[in-house]
């Protein structure tokens, strides 16, 4: 699709932002930050997207994220907020420890602290302390290369090449990855425990993607928005649109345009259409090269179903209950040390299935009535 009778040499906008989940807001808000003149276009009346936030009764519930890190000084979400000048108008509340993970003859507490963490698998598997110190240590190498390169693009809108140790991570498998390491499958099996937050087998995730997301946690803390997740992302909406940037909800991208092969613009479902330098898509890809772009583009998103797959779907069931049933926030259950097998079709809804349970009111009081 191509715009007609438009300026490309004064275009409407320098990016535009196709979704407010958490990355395009997270996009939005370092982009707009830095001067430049943004348009963010969401089809829900409501921005957040997996951090959106309902409720029912007197119960909060969001809609599917446990915890995530990055607010603590120096986090990526901290920064942004800051970078915003919103920081103060949304509280968080720590999920210490992290998870705990329940497998057939162990519970393994994720304690905040990586070194306490690290000690707790060594008394576990001690003839595999060595491995695990150096598989800490790569992580620990990782995420500092990345780090840098976040905060470099942060301060002074650069971004550099990251390291080869980088770069190779986000070559191989994250069980691949843990090959290298260990020999002792049941560790493999525990330290895989967090596969279930991107819905992706040890064999399939990425092991730059599992390094980030371990580390993280590590180093920044896992925290809930105080009242429920949609609290960051409506925070995030104000502080985008008070730096000038243009939000527009309940009216979504229908199509990318192009001009002579280059995306310039995007048309929205009410026929509206806006032109930009750049274009971010925070949609998944197959809605992206098939529907938004579209025609040989189409190509993309097959290879990628083909080839790497989607995720497995999150089963959700909110309750509301009375009385306090666990101690823990964040529980993970793994009835067999199988975790290649918990992400195939057939072992869904099966008794021998995994779960995750998360209970945010034994943080955040405020999502219930008192005694529930």
């Amino acid at each position: 699709s191509t715009l007609k009778g438009k300026d490309f040499a004064m275009p409407d906008y320098d990016v535009i932002v196709i979704g407010s989940g958490i990355g395009g807001l997270i996009s939005a808000g370092v982009l707009v930050s830095r001067g430049l003149k943004i348009l963010l276009v969401e089809k829900n009346i409501t921005p957040g997207g997996y951090l959106s936030s309902f409720k029912r009764g007197d119960f909060i519930f969001d809609s599917a994220v446990d915890c995530f890190s990055g607010v603590e000084n120096g986090g990526l979400i901290s920064n942004v907020l800051k970078l915003l000048g919103v920081d103060s108008q949304v509280h968080f509340v720590r999920v210490d420890p992290i998870r705990m993970s329940i497998f057939p003859d162990t519970k393994v507490i994720v304690d905040s602290d990586v070194n306490a963490y690290k000690k707790r698998l060594m008394l576990l598997f001690p003839s595999e302390g060595a491995a695990l110190a150096g598989f800490f240590k790569l992580l620990e190498d990782v995420y500092t290369e990345i780090q840098t390169a976040i905060n470099m693009l942060l301060s002074k809108g650069e971004f550099n090449k990251v390291g080869d140790l980088t770069a190779r991570l986000g070559n191989i498998s994250y069980l691949q990855l843990l090959n290298e390491f260990f020999t002792d499958s049941r560790l493999k099996s525990i330290l895989s425990d967090r596969c279930t937050f991107i819905g992706l087998s040890p064999s399939k995730a990425s092991a730059l993607t599992m390094t980030i997301m371990m580390l993280s946690y590590f180093k920044f803390g896992a925290y809930r928005p105080v009242g429920g997740s949609q609290k960051l992302a409506d925070t995030l909406v104000e502080g985008i649109s008070n730096k000038g940037g243009k939000i527009i909800f309940g009216n979504g991208a229908q199509k990318i345009l192009l001009r002579n092969g280059k995306c310039c613009g995007i048309r929205c479902e009410n026929s509206d259409e806006y032109t930009s330098k750049n274009i971010i898509s925070n949609v998944d890809f197959v809605h992206t090269f098939n529907n938004l772009l579209g025609g040989k583009y189409g190509y993309f998103a097959e290879y990628m179903l083909k080839n790497v797959g989607v995720s497995t779907s999150f089963f959700i069931l909110y309750a509301g209950i009375k009385g306090d049933i666990e101690q823990y926030s964040s529980i993970g259950y793994f009835p067999s040390y199988s975790m290649e097998s918990y992400f195939q079709p057939a072992r869904i809804f099966q008794e021998d299935a995994t779960m995750g349970i998360t209970i945010a009111t034994i943080e955040d009081k405020t999502r219930a009535p008192a005694g529930s």
